[in-house]
């Protein structure tokens, strides 16, 4: 567990323009700002942050505090610091906590305290503040979190690892004993790896692509494009992850499968639905999915384009979700299952249209079986 303390010099406050509910005016030195944040992607990597600062009316400074947590293994840890802190507090007579964006954290670690069977009852010792809320029943507007710091001038301190949404997408629904395969061109798929490494993610291989049909180079100022990069990685270097040998061993002919593989771009007889721009051909997805998962297990591509990736998850039994942003690409995927399927499988598309990730609008193709009968399902958790 790692223990951050820092104290920060402020000036004092105005009291004309001091928070005032049901008539109470709420002053600083008698509230606890607090935040919980469950995954962070920087250093240190942490899989929970406590975060607590009150302020001192005599000495006019912030006092800082942050408990975070590497493993699983340390949330009772972090929770009992927790409870000793709030009861600091409460001597030192602070009266309510104040959370930034919704009243999710004040909940969570009420939760989180009942569920580890911490004696503790926050809802009982402290009253909560949605200041986001406040603001917006004063101003009679809806804001965004982020409108709301840019409006009170508030920087977040560190550098944020580029591209880090994407990790933040798929690091929460990967299972622990799972792996994740990204493919790309040069253009990319080096900071893509950065990224993994700066996460401790462990790469199991780097396989190249190489493709024998590949567009010939029209500028001729440059080498001609003929592979991609293919990165196979895992949470960390003791994950447990899937690699079917044998059968990897079967498709390169009874002998140990090489790290170049030679497979052309994809045949037209593969768009007859509708093309993709960066459509990967079946043989490839196929591959990927034989060696690296079980039948039964669950595929996850985000960006699914026209779902190779769901068709060869569902020819070889697995389980699939994918997510794209184009609902012309979905419906391809939509046509292009169902036709495998030979029409003994219906799927039904399931926009849910408030999935935000930083702004961004995303869809999600939810493969419905007979055996589910909901019609709405949340992204990421169990849907089969």
């Amino acid at each position: 567990m790692i223990i951050r303390e820092n104290v920060i010099e402020v000036e004092g406050y105005d009291g004309i323009d001091m928070l005032e509910i049901d008539g109470e005016k709420c002053k600083p030195e008698e509230l606890i700002f607090f935040d919980l944040e469950h995954y962070v992607y920087k250093k240190p990597k942490c899989i929970g942050v406590f975060g607590a600062c009150i302020y001192n009316n005599i000495d006019k400074k912030l006092y800082v505090t942050q408990y975070m947590i590497e493993n699983k293994g340390e949330v009772v840890d972090i929770l009992v610091l927790a409870k000793k802190y709030f009861i600091k507090m409460k001597e030192m007579r602070k009266k309510s906590i104040v959370t930034f964006s919704g009243n999710n954290d004040y909940t969570v670690i009420n939760y989180l305290f009942k569920k580890y069977n911490i004696n503790f009852n926050i809802e009982g010792e402290f009253k909560s503040i949605d200041i986001q809320k406040e603001y917006e029943k004063n101003k009679k507007t809806s804001i965004g979190l982020k409108n709301l710091e840019k409006i009170f001038e508030i920087f977040r301190e560190g550098e944020v690892i580029s591209g880090s949404n994407l990790a933040k997408t798929f690091h929460k629904v990967l299972k622990d004993d799972g792996s994740i395969w990204i493919s790309g061109t040069y253009h990319c798929i080096h900071q893509i790896t950065y990224i993994l490494l700066a996460m401790g993610y462990y790469i199991i291989n780097e396989v190249t692509w190489f493709k024998p049909n590949a567009a010939p180079n029209l500028g001729c100022r440059c080498l001609t494009a003929s592979h991609e990069t293919l990165i196979w990685a895992k949470k960390n270097k003791k994950a447990k992850h899937t690699f079917n040998y044998d059968i990897a061993k079967e498709i390169n002919g009874g002998k140990q499968m090489r790290s170049v593989w030679e497979i052309t771009t994809t045949p037209k007889s593969e768009k007859l639905n509708g093309a993709h721009p960066t459509q990967k051909p079946l043989k490839l997805m196929e591959r990927i999915i034989r060696i690296s998962t079980n039948p039964g297990d669950t595929v996850l591509d985000p960006f699914c384009g026209s779902s190779s990736t769901g068709v060869a998850a569902n020819k070889l039994n697995r389980k699939y979700i994918g997510i794209d942003i184009s609902e012309e690409f979905l419906e391809i995927s939509k046509s292009r299952i169902e036709e495998i399927n030979e029409g003994q499988l219906e799927l039904t598309l399931d926009f849910i249209n408030i999935i935000s990730i930083d702004n961004t609008n995303e869809k999600i193709l939810i493969k419905m079986e007979e055996d589910m009968t909901r019609k709405e399902a949340k992204p990421y958790y169990e849907i089969h």
